[in-house]
């Protein structure tokens, strides 16, 4: 007898924490989205420095060698150069139409000792060494010429051609049905789950959670607390933004989290269970957020930050946002955190919120007109 009433006990126990209020839901979407082509590239070639090179690229003018050549003239004595010529040798240098080897070398010479005759302060073989605001002037002048005309005969590596590309239209079409329950303990403890369901063969992961007034704790396949918090945008059309309106947080494969919220302050932690189990995953694993939400001036307002730490990668996140009568206009930003920043954005929440303001009034002016003209219409 003993046994069968702990038995009981037992399922009645179970069977109250089973008992929860579950709810179905779905959303589908069917629309034609067109993706705008591009114009075909020719092959051709990019002049300029650095990446792999061939010569061949431009070919000199007539003016361009004759400025070459007085850069490279004989100078007076071997090793003694002056701004305006930067031969160091008593041999002159000359330039050629047809670009080879040998005078790209003549040329990074001159350029070398361009660069030299800058930097130098004394040369007690000339007096003539860059030491007036005139001189120096020159030379930098005549680098800048030799090192563009440098980058344009030598040549990178041709670029092959792009075709054309069409516009492109398509159907998008989506189905997901989602389902939701929750409950309440003997306790007073709150629990509850979610989980969704797409057309096809597979299904998101769900999530559970408990709370009460400690907080609450959550498990399952959730987001960082960090992008709890400080959110994404809505997306607008029939497919959202392309989901470039939702940000790749490093922290979205967090699956246990705990948040709580009082007096306006929401907190938000969360981890990844599963790599802190790895023993190949080094580095932390960890993502936060904090928000603050309240009325300003008729306007719901919320001002969130967020930080996490990817192994040895951190990034930061913030947004501020603003609604009033069913419109809402939110700012985000991923970038490193910055005081500067995050007075841009409150200028910015300002500048959201006077705009909702306007059109608040603007709309309680335009339904009063139209009360009044409605009562004025109405026959006696």
């Amino acid at each position: 007898m003993k046994h069968t009433l702990l038995a009981t006990t037992a399922l009645v126990a179970l069977t109250g924490a089973a008992a929860a209020e579950i709810t179905i839901s779905g959303t589908a979407r069917i629309g034609v989205v067109t993706t705008e082509g591009a114009a075909a590239v020719a092959a051709g070639t990019v002049f300029g420095k650095g990446g792999a090179q061939t010569l061949g690229g431009h070919k000199l003018t007539t003016k361009e060698i004759a400025s070459l050549d007085k850069f490279g003239a004989a100078a007076a004595s071997t090793g003694v150069y002056d701004p305006g010529e930067y031969q160091s040798t008593t041999t002159a240098v000359t330039f050629a139409a047809t670009t080879n080897a040998a005078q790209l070398t003549k040329l990074d010479a001159l350029i070398a000792n361009a660069k030299t005759l800058l930097l130098e302060q004394q040369n007690t073989a000339s007096a003539n060494v860059g030491q007036t605001a005139a001189e120096i002037a020159k030379i930098s002048a005549d680098l800048a010429t030799m090192e563009n005309l440098r980058g344009q005969v030598v040549a990178k590596e041709a670029s092959a051609a792009v075709a054309k590309k069409a516009d492109t239209t398509v159907g998008k079409n989506r189905v997901r049905i989602a389902f939701a329950g929750s409950g309440t303990t003997d306790g007073g403890l709150t629990y509850g789950f979610s989980a969704r369901a797409d057309h096809s063969n597979t299904s998101t992961g769900g999530s559970q959670y408990i709370s009460g007034a400690f907080g609450k704790i959550s498990m399952g396949d959730l987001n960082g607390g960090d992008e709890q918090l400080v959110g994404n945008l809505s997306g607008v059309g029939s497919s959202g933004a392309g989901s470039h309106q939702e940000f790749g947080y490093q922290s979205s494969d967090h699956n246990i989290g705990y948040s709580v919220s009082m007096a306006g302050v929401s907190f938000a932690a969360t981890t990844d269970l599963v790599r802190g189990a790895d023993s190949t995953k080094t580095g932390s694993n960890t993502a936060y957020g904090v928000k603050w939400s309240g009325d300003m001036g008729g306007a719901t307002v919320g001002i969130a930050l967020g930080t996490s730490k990817i192994g040895n990668v951190t990034e930061d996140s913030m947004s501020v946002g603003v609604s009033m009568g069913g419109l809402s206009i939110m700012a985000c930003h991923t970038p490193t955190i910055t005081v500067q920043r995050l007075l841009r954005l409150l200028k910015l929440l300002q500048v959201a919120q006077r705009s909702l303001l306007v059109l608040g009034q603007s709309l309680i002016k335009q339904n009063k007109q139209q009360w009044q003209t409605l009562i004025l219409t109405q026959p006696v």
